[in-house]
């Protein structure tokens, strides 16, 4: 919608008003392209969260292996000392 004064020659001042009622579907169109992008952006972040959840697992699992082997060592060196006792 837009607004606008006109003024006449006779010098009486009006407010005109135009509102456009069909426009192609263009403002229809408009909407999509923007649903469409937010819905791709949607993707990328839940792919990102994902990647991010991935990553924190697998360094969560391999912290947890090197803990795992430590102990073992240390098992395996106190049997030692214990047996040499």
């Amino acid at each position: 919608m837009s607004w606008g004064i006109a003024v006449c020659l006779a010098g009486n001042i009006g407010i005109m008003a135009t509102f456009t009622v069909f426009d192609g579907f263009k403002r229809e169109h408009g909407v999509k392209g923007i649903q469409v992008e937010m819905a791709d952006m949607g993707v990328q972040v839940t792919k990102a969260k994902a990647a991010a959840i991935v990553k924190t697992s697998y360094l969560e699992l391999d912290r947890a292996r090197r803990l795992y082997h430590l102990a073992r060592r240390l098992v395996s060196t106190t049997q030692m000392v214990e047996g040499e006792s």
